[in-house]
C-alpha cells in the first residue's frame, strides 16, 4: 500500500512541476499551497481507487457466485467474515461461508442463474474500511431449463463492509435483506444519514 502510495504522490508532483515553474516567478502559489493541493489530490485519488476496487469485488461476487467457482467466492472473503440474510446471520467465517454456496438452495438454481449486482453508493469510511449499499437481484431461467425466460429469483437491499488487508479489498460483512423485508431501513439508513450530515 505504501508503494502505491508514493507512486500516487510522484505521479501527481510530475502534473504539478509545470505549475510550480509557471508560478515560481510571481509568487502565486506559495510552497504550502502547492503541498496542500497535492494532498488533496492524493486523497480524492485513492478514494477514486477504493470505490473502483469495492466495486469489483461485489461484481466479482455475482460472477462467481453464477459460474459455481468456489476458490474465487472464498478469496473475497475475510477470514472473520460475518453474512447476514433477512436478519439472520447464516455464516461466519470463510468455512461456513462455503458452505453457502456448496448449499442445496444454491445449487438448485444452477446453472441458471444471474446475479445483477448493483447500482450501489460507495462511501470510502477511511483507508482501510469502506461501505456499499444498494441493490441486487438474483434473475433465473424459467423451470431451470436453458430454454425460456429468465424471472427475478430474488431482489433485495444490500449493505458491504469491505475491509482492506494489504492491497486487497475483502468482504468483512454482507447484510442482505429482500424487497419485502421490514428490516429495510436498517440497511439504508445508515447511508441516508450520512447523505444527510454531508448536506449540512
Amino acid at each position: 500500500m505504501a508503494k502505491a502510495r508514493n507512486g500516487r504522490r510522484a505521479g501527481l508532483a510530475c502534473l504539478l512541476v509545470p505549475v510550480m515553474i509557471l508560478t515560481h516567478g510571481s509568487g502565486a502559489m506559495a510552497n504550502d499551497d502547492l503541498a496542500r493541493k497535492v494532498e488533496q489530490l492524493e486523497r480524492r485519488l485513492a478514494e477514486a481507487e477504493a470505490r473502483l476496487a469495492v466495486q469489483q469485488v461485489i461484481t466479482t461476487y455475482g460472477l462467481a457466485a453464477d459460474t459455481n467457482d468456489i476458490p474465487a467466492m472464498m478469496a473475497l472473503w475475510t477470514d472473520d467474515c460475518v453474512i447476514e440474510i433477512d436478519g439472520t446471520v447464516i455464516a461466519q467465517g470463510r468455512e461456513q461461508s462455503r458452505r453457502i454456496i456448496e448449499s442445496e438452495v444454491h445449487q438448485s438454481i444452477q446453472p441458471y442463474s444471474a446475479h445483477v449486482m448493483g447500482p450501489f453508493r460507495i462511501d470510502v469510511i477511511d483507508a482501510d474500511h469502506a461501505v456499499a449499499t444498494g441493490y441486487q437481484t438474483v434473475y433465473v431461467r424459467e423451470g431451470r431449463k436453458p430454454e425460456g425466460r429468465s424471472q427475478v429469483w430474488r431482489q433485495s437491499f444490500g449493505r458491504w463492509e469491505l475491509r482492506r488487508t494489504g492491497e486487497r479489498w475483502e468482504i468483512a460483512r454482507r447484510q442482505s435483506r429482500a424487497v419485502t423485508h421490514p428490516g429495510i431501513r436498517e440497511i439504508v439508513e445508515p447511508t441516508l444519514r450520512g447523505v444527510e450530515k454531508a448536506a449540512n
